[in-house]
C-alpha cells in the first residue's frame, strides 16, 4: 500500500497543516476543526467578492488541498456582489461560527489576512486590494505592513516547512535504500538456490554480502 502512494497527496496535505497550525497559534486556539472553519469561511468570503479572473489567480497560489475546498460551492460569475460594508463581509464569516458566538470575527479574519499575505505573493495581495470594496480593503491593507514580529512569524513558519520538507525526504530516501536492499537480497538468494553446492554457494554469500553491503552504509547516514 505504502508503495502506491503519491508524494504529492502527503505533501499538500502536509502543508495545509502547516497553514492551519500557523493560524492555530496566531489566534491561540488548540482545535484545527475550528482553524479550518475560519480559513474556509473567510477564503469563500474573499472569493464571491473578486471577479472570476481574480479569483482564479488567487487559487493558484493556493496548496492543493486548500485550493479543494476554496472552490468548493463556487458558482463563476461576471458581476461581483454588491455588498460594500465590512459589516456585510464578516457576517459571512459569523454564519460559520454560529454556534461559537463569543469570538472576535474581526481579529480573527485579520489573522486570516496576515496568514495569506505570508504565504502569497505581494502581486497577488495587491491585485486583491485592489478587487476588493472600499469598506473591505483597511484589514488586508495592514496585512502588508509587516513589522518584526510578523516577519519573525513568518520565519519560523519557514523554518518548519522546511524541517517538515527534509524529513519527508529522508523517508522517501529510506524507504528506496530499504527497497532496494530487499531486492538485492532476494536475488542473491535466488542465485545460490541454482548453484551446485560445491562451493559456490560459500563464494554466493560473500557476493551477496558484498553486493549488500554498501547499500546498509548508505542506510547508516540517515538513522
Amino acid at each position: 500500500m505504502s508503495a502506491s502512494r503519491l508524494p504529492i497527496f502527503d505533501e499538500t496535505v502536509q502543508l495545509t497543516n502547516l497553514w492551519l497550525n500557523e493560524l492555530m497559534e496566531a489566534v491561540d486556539w488548540d482545535d484545527k476543526q475550528r482553524a479550518y472553519r475560519l480559513l474556509r469561511a473567510t477564503l469563500h468570503a474573499l472569493r464571491d467578492r473578486l471577479s472570476a479572473q481574480a479569483a482564479v489567480h488567487l487559487g493558484a497560489q493556493l496548496p492543493m488541498l486548500v485550493r479543494g475546498f476554496y472552490y468548493d460551492g463556487w458558482h463563476m460569475r461576471d458581476t461581483i456582489l454588491k455588498e460594500r460594508t465590512k459589516g456585510e463581509f464578516l457576517s459571512h464569516i459569523e454564519a460559520a461560527f454560529k454556534q461559537d458566538p463569543n469570538v472576535d470575527t474581526e481579529e480573527l479574519v485579520r489573522e486570516v489576512f496576515k496568514l495569506l499575505a505570508r504565504r502569497i505573493s505581494s502581486g497577488e495581495i495587491a491585485d486583491v486590494k485592489a478587487m476588493l470594496p472600499p469598506g473591505n480593503k483597511g484589514a488586508l491593507a495592514r496585512c502588508g505592513e509587516r513589522g518584526s514580529e510578523g516577519r519573525l512569524t513568518e520565519a519560523r513558519a519557514a523554518q518548519r516547512e522546511k524541517g517538515a520538507s527534509c524529513s519527508m525526504n529522508l523517508i522517501q530516501m529510506k524507504r528506496g535504500l530499504l527497497q532496494r536492499s530487499r531486492k538485492l537480497r532476494g536475488s542473491s538468494a535466488m542465485n545460490c538456490s541454482a548453484m551446485s553446492l560445491k562451493g559456490t554457494s560459500t563464494r554466493c554469500g560473500q557476493d551477496a554480502a558484498s553486493t549488500i553491503q554498501p547499500q546498509g552504509s548508505d542506510l547508516s547516514r540517515f538513522q
